[in-house]
């Protein structure tokens, strides 16, 4: 009764997901692009396996994981820290 628009399972020891999109009541796959991906339109976002995580594409551009942000985040403090004290 809640109509989810979407669901994904994923097999991580089998390194597999499916996506399903809810249409005309049922869910239905979403079959993957020429890229392996599974699209969702309506929030322009792409799903897939990369390595053994399932990870999100947002209008083509792979969405950094927390840990990547947070590396970019200590490099540029570092970068300023060294520039303030030269």
């Amino acid at each position: 009764e809640l109509k989810v628009p979407y669901y994904l399972l994923f097999y991580p020891d089998a390194d597999e997901f499916t996506l399903f999109k809810l249409k005309d009541g049922n869910y239905k796959t979403v079959v993957p692009n020429a890229l392996g991906r599974c699209a969702i339109p309506e929030l322009e976002l792409e799903v897939a396996l990369l390595g053994k995580w399932m990870r999100f594409w947002f209008r083509g551009e792979l969405v950094p994981l927390p840990a990547d942000l947070l590396k970019e985040r200590d490099a540029a403090l570092t970068e300023r820290d060294d520039a303030l004290t030269k």
